[in-house]
């Protein structure tokens, strides 16, 4: 969330704070508050708040506990520091700069809270069951708004609520669209009676279960019904998909994964540089 936290901030503190504060020094100065100095206002703060984040990611970023309780106090260190900077712009008081500070951020929180569910939202990757494509440590940008105005595709992966358990979100790859009949023989996928090529699966259990063992290597094959679709995990063996729970109802998906924004390795303690703001 860290990265939707500061899209958001910059797009408060570059948009809606500097007509805020034009409005309010109507109200709390006599002077005259240009765009222009609103503006220059926003990016002090913005620049405040970027470096300690930064700092915090940096230091704290293995303990994820110890991150929340000194981004929470240098947070709070950042209102005070962008109340006095509005104070000395404003040449108003301490109360009136709080004032102010409120107002902003009240809105602001209301525009991103309507972003995040309807817009866009952040995700981070705990597991590895769409490796190589999608790594444990990766976060990724998930476009809600896509489906509403076309149906989802092969071969895209999507956010979806776990039908087993909703309060969880699974990401996997669709694979079958409605109508069509999927089986899987000896880990092969076979589509619509066709063989698919998978070049960017891996399947690291050279044993082949029989379906009597269970649908993890032979399933199918199945007809996937109205509305719904057949998702699995790139990382074959090790993927709990719809060859064990079922189909993924439209009225379920979240959202389809666009991009990765931040890539995080926990084993080396480094961050993988190389696939940031690389696409899905």
């Amino acid at each position: 969330m860290l990265t939707i936290t500061i899209i958001f901030l910059i797009f408060n503190l570059l948009v809606l704070s500097p007509v805020f504060f034009i409005a309010l020094s109507k109200f709390f100065s006599d002077e005259t508050f240009t765009y222009k100095k609103g503006l220059f206002l926003s990016i002090q703060i913005l620049t405040i708040y970027l470096l300690f984040q930064v700092i915090i990611l940096a230091v704290f970023w293995s303990i994820p506990s110890l991150s929340i309780i000194v981004s929470l106090i240098l947070n709070l260190a950042i209102l005070v520091v962008v109340v006095l900077i509005v104070k000395s712009k404003f040449k108003t008081t301490i109360p009136k700069a709080i004032a102010i500070q409120v107002i902003n951020c009240i809105f602001a929180i209301i525009i991103a809270f309507s972003f995040k569910y309807f817009v866009c939202q952040a995700y981070k990757i705990p597991a590895g069951s769409n490796l190589p494509t999608i790594l444990i440590g990766d976060q990724i940008l998930v476009n809600k708004y896509i489906y509403k105005y076309r149906q989802p595709k092969r071969n895209e992966f999507i956010i979806f609520k776990f039908p087993r358990n909703e309060k969880i979100d699974y990401v996997k790859r669709i694979v079958a669209i409605p109508g069509d009949v999927i089986e899987i023989v000896n880990k092969k996928l076979i589509l619509n009676h066709k063989p698919i090529e998978e070049n960017f699966i891996i399947n690291p259990d050279s044993k082949i279960m029989s379906k009597k063992m269970g649908p993890r290597d032979n399933f199918g094959p199945v007809t996937v019904p109205e509305e719904s679709y057949f998702v699995l995990g790139d990382n074959r063996d090790n993927s709990f998909d719809s060859r064990f729970w079922g189909f993924v109802k439209k009225g379920k998906i979240k959202g389809r994964a666009e991009v990765i924004y931040f890539s995080f390795d926990s084993k080396n303690k480094s961050i993988r540089t190389e696939r940031i703001g690389k696409s899905i």
